[in-house]
């Protein structure tokens, strides 16, 4: 007989960090009987909040028949100011099992009091190399954590160290934005079977940790993840530490052993312009040959910074250009090294301010000296691939697109590699007003440059986002071209490598999106997003008119669903002027009194199509949301938000965020690739993943939409017929949405919407069950769907680069 709950807690700290106190749990939990496991922390007698990331253990589920891969593992850490008793417990549908209880006494005798908090991930040892590498973070609550290795003798041992920047440990609120740089990699020369110590040490503290070469570092999830992999792939996960590093070492445990292994700089190395497609550039004669100005302000710019950001410009394939430059700098090393390095470079227009004005200022100062036709703006210390105007150019010759933006990605200025590549959708407003996505590299008419005025120093630090605001509210268009033609370089004074330096950046963004709102003649409020998610807006639209909405829901299952599913809209919603409007498809027959419900019969063949179409010829309201029965309401604002978007006159459809019962994504907007391949985004992640880019907290535009929880102006669903009744079961919501599209209106998932879904085990937004009964029809359907929208699903999703594949995860990089 199988045991019912199988378990193992492999770390448990209690912290005392003189400031901060927190508890700390690893382990892994699964049932082969139960499902729906979760997990409760007691502090004092009193449920508490705490944060948990699951985690794949494919070492404990390689021997296990009934677990496929599944993300059984946990890490758990949980904040406190007093703690007298402790309670960890798992329970089921079934049964409560408490797997850690401390009283008291001891929970006294657990505490950890240190001013310094730490991890070592992993401790790993190469015999190729006689090469000892130490994975992980410290920091103190005191200040600086310095480090140093002894040997067996109390030696000192010479090593090497990588700092790295642990953004996730601010979020988790482990460290404070001053000690980001806490991640670390440690690594020194040992002896085969050699004991080494590693001493962490502030100023009054000091922490330790044996270092065994033999045995490793005690059990961890590295080395539980190494344990799950033959010999052969050991060696390779060795090989892609060490050519990688931390970040994207720790990146891939959390896959698992047999997910994807990616290294972006091979493949930007495969796809950049071979030398041969540059030596065609160099010649290509287009017939619209416009000049590129490309504006950049110097700053005491350090001679390697402003050598490569020089060089790539001069090394363009299109020649018609000229790069302005604008310096503030406090010597004249800046014009010095210019006039000595690039005298014959008459396409180099240099100017030394009087003083430093600014970036806006000084950006400004470079642009007076501009005569193109199209302006860029370039940063001192960044760097443009050999291509770049090139693409800009070609991109101009059938059209002439007032504003053209490209993808981009960072250089580590530390290991001069390519990273975090940037590839984004074909413009989206929704997204720009959440987030400056667009950036780099963005060029410009010079028209409209002119038009309004450069760039604003009032809005400094996001001078970038009001610029691209300014510009697209004049624009004819804006064309997104699909590659990577520009790197960011991470430096510690960058924003790229540290967000948190420069608070004023954000708060000048968010007065940009407000700004752009007040000239448009939109009334929205926007907000800062909290912490770490600087940089991300939120905008709440006003509800203009008190507008009445007719909620359509199916009660094709058991009628208390739908009662739960209006029980939870009347209790919660912060809106009111709603009707709902119940078909009955089911032998449990819905019914109600109420004078805002009215229920239908439907006694003809379950075509869900039909049903709502025949719903929605009973409904009074001007806006309709369709809803699954078995949906519930899970924020106050949620319909709010949706009908505040959805009476822009813009916009076609919108939806919020579903989580399920499990705490995971349900639905978060959905793409396609070309052909017509469908994919829920960010389904089965954790509720609180930021996904990319934080799409998923996000106002953000789709072409296609779930029908879980849709919303549409009554008028838009008429004007494109409804849904189209040939879909019996499913695929109507994402015709519908492409027909809309085509009608030129917006689609726009609403991230702060936020709904539960009452279901386990989806398949494409659809039950399991009904999957497996249906999935010949479904199947058909489907088909169906890719040959009435071929022209649409025969192209390039607008918001879904062709750079990431639906073959993995959505938003994965395509091999």
């Amino acid at each position: 007989m199988k045991k019912k709950l199988q378990y193992r807690i492999e770390q448990f700290h209690i912290k005392d960090l003189i400031n901060k106190k927190y508890c700390y749990i690893q382990g892994w939990c699964y049932s082969p009987e139960e499902v729906g496991l979760e997990y409760g922390i007691r502090i004092n007698d009193k449920d508490v909040d705490f944060y948990i990331d699951h985690v794949y253990r494919n070492d404990v589920t390689a021997n296990i028949l009934d677990v496929d891969s599944k993300k059984i593992g946990f890490t758990i850490y949980v904040f406190f100011e007093e703690i007298h008793s402790f309670l960890f417990y798992v329970k089921s549908s079934m049964q409560k099992y408490d797997l850690i209880v401390l009283n008291e006494d001891e929970v006294n005798q657990s505490m950890e009091v240190n001013s310094i908090d730490y991890r070592v991930s992993e401790a790993m040892f190469s015999k190729e190399n006689s090469m000892f590498y130490i994975v992980g973070w410290a920091a103190s609550t005191l200040g600086k954590v310095e480090y140093e290795i002894l040997d067996e003798k109390n030696c000192s041992v010479p090593f090497e160290v990588e700092i790295v920047n642990r953004f996730d440990l601010v979020q988790l609120q482990l460290v404070d934005e001053n000690n980001s740089l806490c991640g670390f990699q440690l690594k020194f020369n040992a002896v085969a079977n050699g004991k080494y110590r590693l001493i962490l040490k502030d100023s009054q503290y000091i922490q330790e940790e044996i270092l065994d070469v033999e045995n490793n570092n005690g059990v961890t999830i590295l080395r539980n993840y190494f344990k799950a992999l033959n010999a052969s792939n050991i060696k390779r996960a060795l090989k892609y530490f060490q050519d990688q590093g931390i970040r994207q070492f720790l990146k891939r445990v959390k896959e698992g052993p047999n997910g994807k292994t990616f290294k972006y700089q091979n493949w930007f190395n495969e796809h950049k312009a071979t030398d041969e497609e540059l030596a065609k550039q160099r010649v290509e004669k287009f017939s619209y040959n416009p000049k590129i100005s490309i504006i950049v302000a110097t700053f005491n710019t350090a001679e390697e910074y402003l050598k490569e950001m020089i060089d790539t410009v001069v090394d363009q394939t299109y020649p018609n250009w000229e790069l302005c430059i604008g310096d503030g700098s406090t010597t004249n090393f800046v014009e010095e090294y210019i006039k000595y390095n690039y005298k014959n470079e008459i396409r180099i227009k240099f100017k030394r301010l009087e003083e430093n004005y600014g970036i806006s200022g000084n950006m400004n100062g470079a642009l007076s000296l501009a005569t193109g036709d199209y302006v860029a703006l370039y940063d001192h210390d960044d760097l443009l691939t050999p291509d770049a105007l090139y693409e800009v150019v070609k991109a101009l010759q059938d059209y002439p697109y007032d504003i053209v933006y490209t993808d981009e990605d960072k250089l580590d200025n530390d290991r001069k590699e390519l990273i975090d590549p940037h590839f984004k959708p074909d413009f989206s407003i929704d997204l720009l007003r959440s987030q400056n996505y667009i950036c780099h590299f963005l060029v410009v008419n010079k028209t409209i440059v002119d038009e309004i005025g450069g760039l604003h120093s009032e809005y400094d630090g996001s001078q970038d986002l009001d610029y691209v605001l300014r510009c697209y509210e004049k624009a004819n268009g804006v064309y997104h071209i699909p590659k990577i033609l520009y790197h960011w370089r991470m430096h510690p004074q960058s924003t790229a490598l540290n967000p948190e330096s420069k608070m004023y950046c954000y708060e000048a963004g968010k007065r940009a999106i407000q700004d752009h709102y007040d000239r448009v003649g939109i009334a929205a409020h926007v907000e800062m997003m909290p912490k770490p998610l600087y940089g991300m807006y939120q905008s709440t639209y006003n509800v203009k008119e008190h507008s009445k909405i007719s909620i359509v829901a199916i009660n094709d299952a058991e009628a208390k669903d739908v009662s739960s599913l209006i029980t939870s809209i009347r209790e919660k919603s912060d809106y009111a002027n709603i009707e709902f409007i119940i078909v009955n498809n089911s032998i449990s027959k819905f019914i109600s009194v109420s004078e805002d419900v009215k229920v239908l019969e439907w006694d003809k063949e379950r075509n869900y199509s039909k049903m709502y179409n025949f719903a929605v010829n009973h409904a009074n309201g001007e806006y309709l949301l369709f809803l699954r029965s078995k949906m519930m309401l899970d924020s106050k604002t949620a319909i709010s938000q949706m009908l505040g978007v959805c009476q822009r006159p813009d916009i076609g459809a919108v939806n919020g965020k579903v989580i399920g019962i499990d705490d995971t994504i349900i639905n978060a907007g959905i793409i396609f690739e070309k052909g017509g391949v469908v994919k829920y985004c960010y389904s089965g992640q954790d509720k609180e993943s930021n996904g990319y880019m934080c799409h998923p907290k996000l106002l953000c535009n789709y072409s296609i939409l779930s029908g879980m929880n849709l919303m549409v102006k009554k008028v838009d669903f008429l004007s494109v017929g409804g849904f189209d009744e040939q879909y019996y079961l499913g695929f109507y919501d994402l015709d519908f949405c492409i027909k809309l599209r085509i009608q030129g209106k917006l689609n726009i998932y609403n991230g702060f919407s936020h709904w539960r879904y009452n279901v386990r085990n989806l398949i494409m937004g659809y039950e399991a069950a009904d999957v497996k009964k249906d999935k010949e029809a479904l199947n058909e359907e489907y088909n169906l769907f890719r040959k009435n929208q071929f022209d649409f699903l025969n192209k390039v999703d607008p918001f879904y680069s062709p750079n990431f594949s639906t073959k993995y995860d959505a938003y994965t990089i395509a091999d």
